[in-house]
């Protein structure tokens, strides 16, 4: 559902087409890549391709063609997606679209960007990550503004479903999300390391058992509540988890105040990221924050885009135009 969901927004920004070459960081056996496969070939599928012989046969062969995946990861991986990646597209009737696939096992910290496409046939670059942890999503970002496809005009855009806050490195941010968390009261390491503490509540606080809470379970008032199904007493105990202090826990705050702290302080550290990309990127690039899918799924369900911004500026002129021409009946 996290897949779909990251692949929908992929297509919302307008990012998602065999024009791209993805690369894929933090990758693991590389499947968010190979749903966007699928999704891509099903989305080209019962389109004309009125090509010659020779160029069908040039881009089955890799040759002619800008579409592909670079997959990123430091780990190794069994059962790894990138052969099933060329046999899904073998084997769908868009199969003239053979992408080209580059795995490199190497920690993001490590990566040149331009090196690691120096053999690559692409026209513009799309970086795609879910889960990517901690300071790798800085890295990221850092080793993206280090290439050179800004200056060569084939950055198309980023979506990271970004994860764990907590272990982020201030050494490893880039020097404007370092002005922002100052400008907003955390002016040293010591007390980025206090808000990367407080992030950890975000995900944690719901599980809180608390302490030294006790129910009479022969208390009159466990009666049926006929408003939702539920006893009184089972409705008071729910409220009473939530907002009693665990005296386990040193803060002296209740589990519910806790998670709030959470994720305010996790948003400082998003906002530290958008701010530093807007900064540096000005007016030409659409940078955004937003909740990819319902907490319920997972409590890590927020998302960072950036898209070019006159990608989506054609989009919307042709959207336009195409509503003008509805309206004066022209064809």
């Amino acid at each position: 559902m996290q897949q779909s969901s990251l692949i929908g927004n992929l297509k919302r920004l307008d990012m998602l087409s065999q024009e791209f070459f993805y690369m894929e960081f933090g990758c693991g056996k590389g499947e968010l890549s190979r749903y966007i496969n699928q999704c891509i070939l099903e989305d080209v599928k019962g389109e004309k391709h009125q090509k010659k012989m020779e160029e069908k046969n040039s881009i089955k062969n890799g040759e002619g063609s800008h579409y592909g995946y670079g997959l990123i990861d430091r780990g190794k991986n069994r059962l790894k997606a990138d052969s099933k990646i060329i046999t899904d597209s073998e084997s769908s009737e868009s199969s003239q679209i053979l992408p080209q696939i580059k795995r490199s096992k190497i920690d993001i910290k490590d990566l040149n960007v331009s090196k690691f496409l120096e053999d690559v046939d692409y026209k513009n670059v799309v970086t795609v990550s879910k889960h990517l942890c901690g300071a790798a999503t800085d890295l990221t970002l850092k080793l993206l503004l280090n290439s050179d496809l800004f200056s060569k005009d084939k950055f198309a855009g980023v979506l990271i479903a970004m994860c764990c806050r907590h272990v982020c490195s201030h050494d490893q941010l880039l020097p404007q999300s370092k002005k922002y968390l100052f400008d907003h009261g955390f002016e040293s390491k010591q007390s980025f390391n206090v808000l990367k503490k407080i992030v950890s509540w975000a995900v944690d606080a719901k599980d809180d058992k608390p302490t030294g809470t006790k129910f009479n379970e022969g208390d009159e008032s466990n009666k049926c509540n006929e408003s939702n199904g539920r006893t009184e007493t089972n409705a008071r105990n729910e409220n009473n988890k939530v907002n009693a202090i665990d005296e386990n826990n040193p803060s002296g705050l209740t589990s519910k105040q806790r998670q709030e702290y959470g994720l305010k302080a996790r948003r400082i550290i998003d906002e530290s990221r958008a701010f530093a990309m807007r900064s540096i990127l000005g007016e030409d690039y659409n940078v955004e924050l937003f909740w990819y899918i319902d907490d319920n799924i997972t409590l890590e369900n927020v998302c960072l885009s950036i898209v070019k911004q006159k990608n989506r500026m054609q989009k919307i002129e042709n959207e336009n135009s195409i509503n003008c021409d509805k309206l004066f009946g022209q064809n």
